[in-house]
């Protein structure tokens, strides 16, 4: 017999034929195994370490939530740092493939005979790559080039399927067009500070304080997101209570918020004409700076040159960046679609599902009216 099958019964089953001839009864038996699928193992290579890394149990559904952060579903990770290359035109992604295989139940079960059934269920926001079946048991998902959750599934001999999800965790939505935009109320911001407050009053630790550090002014916070191609929470955690943490994409390179925050305050400290002691005391303030915060201020008091042209300066120290960045940053792949979650006038609002601008821009608003 070919092609039995069951998630409930996994032993020998017996079959007996008897026929009675003369008075004399003659038995013929026939022994069939009965299997089931017992796990779908997946790994690679490139593979990164997941909180809940494969195999998948046998002929049970497996949904991806990506708001699931502190307890993700089963998956595979491949971080993008770990295939992708930086290079003079942008970045480059390796070929590579995830191998996936049937383990069948009782021990010593093969079952070569029985039909195989290999598909790609899911691939949010986009499929690419390709899905090649190479026996019943073993698939390979060969050279996918997007990031985002891949979510397939797998039977043998009829059986109830077996799923499996492999993750590229995407970072942040984009947010080039929200900074350029706010760099510009910033820049009019300074401009009536400095109309309205002497140069003195300006370079006072005081006034830098108010503008540029408490209450988040200089900061922004939150969770840039885009509904059509959303992060991968688990891998772009952002702090529940103060909301700093957050990766966004900034003229494609994943870069983390703090960057986009300290440019700000680089440049409004340059356009109100505090002096270079009072600017390199400043970036003591918070945690210590590192490679990335050196390009993203230096970046950012640059922007105040009259001018400068502000994307292909942004662009070029997001790319800077990227080769010196954190492992958060690198292991998430770039999300190029903007950011529609953005909320630019609220100091209450959910981090893991908003994000909003440096406090500073609702200050210049209250105080000169525009």
């Amino acid at each position: 017999m070919r092609g039995i099958s069951t998630s409930e019964a996994v032993d020998d089953v017996k079959f007996a034929a008897s026929v009675t001839v003369c008075g004399e009864t003659f038995t013929a038996t026939q022994s069939l195994t009965v299997a089931s699928v017992k796990y779908l193992h997946v790994d690679s290579s490139v593979a990164g370490t997941s909180p809940n890394p494969p195999p998948f149990a046998g002929e049970t559904a497996c949904p991806f939530s990506i708001t699931n952060s502190l307890a993700p579903d089963k998956h595979l990770v491949v971080p993008f740092c770990n295939v992708a290359t930086l290079g003079a035109n942008g970045f480059s992604i390796a070929n590579f493939t995830i191998y996936m295989h049937l383990e069948l139940e009782p021990e010593g079960v093969f079952g070569y005979d029985l039909p195989g059934e290999w598909e790609l269920i899911e691939a949010v926001p986009e499929a690419s790559g390709s899905l090649v079946s190479i026996s019943p048991f073993d698939a390979e998902f060969r050279n996918p080039k997007k990031g985002g959750v891949y979510r397939f599934r797998a039977r043998v001999g009829g059986s109830p399927w077996t799923e499996a999800n492999i993750v590229l965790p995407v970072c942040g939505a984009g947010v080039e067009d929200i900074f350029i935009s706010d760099l510009a109320i910033t820049r009019t911001i300074m401009a009536n500070l400095c109309v309205k407050y002497d140069w003195e009053t300006r370079n006072s630790p005081m006034f830098g304080l108010k503008w540029f550090v408490r209450e988040g002014a200089g900061d922004y916070l939150g969770r840039p997101d885009n509904q059509q191609r959303k992060t991968t929470w688990r891998y772009n955690q952002v702090n529940d209570l103060s909301g700093f943490g957050a990766v966004a994409t900034f003229y494609g390179y994943p870069t983390r918020l703090a960057k986009l925050s300290n440019m700000t305050v680089g440049f409004g400290s340059q356009l109100i004409g505090v002096n270079n002691f009072r600017q390199d005391m400043s970036q003591y303030i918070g945690t210590d700076n590192d490679a990335t915060a050196t390009l993203s201020w230096n970046c950012g008091t640059g922007l105040a040159a009259p001018g400068v042209n502000i994307s292909s300066n942004c662009a070029a120290c997001a790319k800077a960046m990227w080769n010196v960045a954190d492992d958060k940053v690198r292991r998430l792949w770039p999300n190029n679609l903007p950011a529609d979650n953005h909320d630019p006038y609220s100091y209450t609002v959910d981090y893991n599902f908003y994000f909003i601008s440096p406090g500073l821009i609702n200050m210049g608003l209250d105080e000169f009216g525009f």
